[in-house]
C-alpha cells in the first residue's frame, strides 16, 4: 500500500511541476496528439506554435523547437519517423488536468 501511495505523490508531484510552466497551446497539442491516430507531422504540430505567437505578440522569445522539447523532455511526447505522438504519460497528464480541475486558459 505504502509503494502505491508514493508512486501516486511522485506522479501528482510531477504532474504539477509540468502544469507551473507548460503554456495552454502545449496543451492544444497534446489534445491534438491524443485524438490522432497517427503520428502528427511536425510542420501540423509547429503550427500551433505560430498561430499562438502571432495571436499574442509574442516576438522571438521561444522557437517552435524548444517549445515543442519542453513536452519531449518531460515525457508527455515522443518522435517516430512518421512524426510525433502522444506517450500514456502524456494522456495521463491530460487526464490528470481533467480531474484535478485545472485551468487550461491562463497560460499562453
Amino acid at each position: 500500500y505504502l509503494i502505491k501511495l508514493l508512486a501516486a505523490v511522485n506522479i501528482q508531484y510531477r504532474f504539477e511541476s509540468i502544469y507551473k510552466f507548460i503554456f495552454s497551446s502545449q496543451i492544444d497539442l497534446l489534445k491534438k496528439l491524443n485524438s490522432s491516430k497517427a503520428p502528427v507531422k511536425n510542420e501540423d504540430c509547429f503550427d500551433i506554435f505560430y498561430k499562438t505567437m502571432n495571436k499574442y505578440n509574442l516576438g522571438k522569445n521561444y522557437t517552435p523547437q524548444t517549445w515543442i522539447d519542453f513536452l519531449s523532455n518531460f515525457g508527455l511526447i515522443s518522435k517516430n519517423f512518421e512524426g510525433y505522438y502522444i506517450t500514456k504519460l502524456g494522456q495521463e497528464f491530460l487526464k490528470y488536468l481533467i480531474t484535478a480541475q485545472k485551468n487550461l486558459e491562463l497560460k499562453i
